[in-house]
């Protein structure tokens, strides 16, 4: 298995195209499908897994701030939360 390294790389850049792509069809659908799933856990393997565990066991709240309207998901790991920044893929 090769692994590429780099900020703006092909595989980069094709993990944000997928990315992109499912969180627009999860929008349009309001909810995720089997099909939505596939993809990702192929594009992103372990890491979409841990992922989908953490919102299963409802570690991951939103939070919408007022009067700004910014976003922010929370994600309470072992130890901490971590902040979720959408618009900025962070």
């Amino acid at each position: 298995m090769q692994v590429v390294q780099g900020k703006g790389s092909k595989a980069d850049k094709r993990d944000e195209s997928v990315l992109r792509q499912s969180c627009q069809e999860i929008r349009r659908a309001r909810g995720i499908s089997d099909d939505v799933k596939s993809l990702l856990e192929k594009t992103f393997e372990k890491n979409f897994i841990a992922s989908m565990k953490l919102v299963e066991e409802n570690r991951v709240k939103l939070v919408t701030f007022a009067p700004s309207g910014r976003v922010v998901w929370v994600v309470k790991g072992r130890r901490k939360e971590y902040q979720i920044v959408p618009q900025s893929m962070f």
